[in-house]
């Protein structure tokens, strides 16, 4: 008997929690907008940081992807337009010597003509692979069907003088650089101021002139024995008060260790 009662008290307290949790759930399922409805601000002005700062981090996530993603893309573009860039600088050195100039250099030494069609060769070694300062070129008597003679012009960029041809083998050609030469007759500037380049190497070239000359950076070297074309730009001037002479630094204007290609013209002298 007591224990019959027993199971009626656990019994009717099961039925008791159940109807409860039943009660409670229905509750707040149907009335809790209601009764929520007074800490809704509260809680939304709690919450509200933390979902902006989620969005937050995961913006700066995305974006600092995006950048990693692109920025290989962007050098390759970058590098393009910069060698596009140091091309239009060349052509304009070359483009601003006036042409009156160019027309009486030209009927004064009987140089190279504008009609006149170059070989085009291929860069295969480069002045730090080749010994003397020379550039291999993959171009001969046998591969070409146009005449290649020692002492042809190699230029580079249409206007550049890069060298000239030293040795010509059947199947390849080598270049010697202007700056690997003993000197170079050449005018400055804007007036052109005669000048005698001693060659240094690997472009470089140094001249030396009276100091009262007006000479500037960035003014333009040109030889006119081979047709005015562009053997550098001034890059730096150094007067000594104790000496009468200014010494002038020139570089040419290319990257000899990145050419690729040069044009070959027939020397008229």
């Amino acid at each position: 008997m007591i224990r019959r009662h027993h199971y009626q008290v656990s019994r009717n307290k099961l039925i008791g929690k159940v109807a409860s949790f039943v009660f409670v759930f229905l509750a707040i399922y149907f009335l809790g907008g209601f009764l929520l409805r007074p800490v809704a601000g509260p809680l939304s002005y709690i919450f509200r940081p933390l979902w902006w700062g989620s969005e937050a981090l995961f913006t700066s996530g995305q974006s600092v992807f995006d950048f990693f993603r692109d920025k290989n893309s962007l050098a390759i573009d970058n590098r393009l337009l910069q060698e596009e860039n140091n091309k239009l600088k060349i052509k304009l050195l070359a483009m601003s010597q006036e042409e009156s100039d160019n027309n009486y250099l030209r009927s004064l030494l009987g140089r190279i003509e504008d009609s006149e069609t170059p070989i085009v060769g291929e860069v295969i070694f480069l002045p730090n692979f080749v010994p003397n300062q020379t550039l291999l070129l993959d171009v001969g008597e046998e591969n070409l069907s146009k005449v290649l003679r020692v002492g042809d012009i190699a230029v580079a960029d249409d206007s550049v003088l890069i060298g000239r041809v030293a040795e010509v083998g059947p199947w390849f050609s080598k270049v010697r650089l202007s700056s690997a030469e003993d000197s170079l007759s050449v005018v400055i500037g804007s007036n052109n101021i005669p000048a005698l380049a001693l060659g240094s190497g690997a472009g470089n070239f140094s001249i030396s002139l009276p100091k009262d000359t007006e000479v500037f950076v960035g003014d333009k070297v040109v030889t006119p024995l081979y047709n005015n074309l562009l053997v550098g730009t001034v890059r730096h001037i150094d007067k000594n008060p104790s000496q009468p002479n200014q010494s002038i630094l020139v570089k040419t204007p290319v990257n000899l260790w990145q050419l690729r290609w040069l044009e070959i013209y027939h020397a008229k002298i």
